[in-house]
């Protein structure tokens, strides 16, 4: 394990968003037939780039935990975090956690499930993971209802997402429409998610 492994996690998990955020603000054709054609291509683009989003999140948050219990990886500010005595590879931290890390039932995008098993390894780290995950915990919740809308759309996702349109005073408008929004100062939705997240990952591995 290299010693500057929990950067390059937060490195990696940067470059992945930005290519995310660079293919969100592809543009339309200026052609009216052709922009008719390739609008609802496009829709269904920026929805798999929303669940595309959230799970580069829980892959990063999950990589986060791994890392730290096994320590030896660095900081950006050079501290060099200490492992979890108990820990030596990845098959010991399922081990104390009783969990296979990578099962599909896992909630690593949610930053309350990511800090609670950070937690109950013992990871050195676990202030600095706790400040940057907590910070975006409205934001965790917020991708997920769309996600799960998107995903399954049905009577336990629509509420929740019906409300979610309410907090930006966009009752009841459509996913690929909402995350197109452009909120005060310029930015999207989808790209004030983005950077947030960005923002809590760079937190978390201070």
């Amino acid at each position: 394990m290299h010693q500057d492994s929990l950067l390059n996690i937060y490195r990696r998990y940067v470059a992945r968003s930005k290519s995310i955020e660079a293919r969100f603000l592809a543009r339309l054709p200026i052609d009216a037939k052709q922009l008719r054609e390739c609008e609802p291509v496009h829709g269904d683009g920026l929805a798999y780039l929303m669940v595309r989003l959230q799970h580069l999140w829980g892959e990063y948050c999950r990589e986060l935990v791994v890392r730290s219990a096994i320590g030896g990886c660095t900081t950006i500010s050079g501290r060099v975090v200490s492992g979890v005595p108990q820990v030596k590879k990845v098959a010991h931290i399922s081990s104390l956690l009783g969990m296979d890390l990578t099962d599909p039932k896992t909630k690593w995008e949610q930053p309350r499930y990511t800090k609670r098993h950070a937690r109950k390894l013992g990871v050195a780290n676990y202030n600095e993971i706790d400040l940057g995950l907590s910070s975006v915990s409205h934001t965790a919740n917020r991708l997920r209802s769309v996600r799960n809308y998107l995903v399954h759309p049905n009577k336990n996702t629509a509420p929740r997402y019906l409300q979610l349109t309410r907090v930006y005073g966009l009752r009841g408008l459509p996913p690929e429409q909402l995350l197109r929004h452009i909120l005060p100062g310029g930015a999207t939705v989808f790209e004030t998610w983005i950077a947030e997240l960005v923002s809590a990952a760079k937190t978390a591995v201070r």
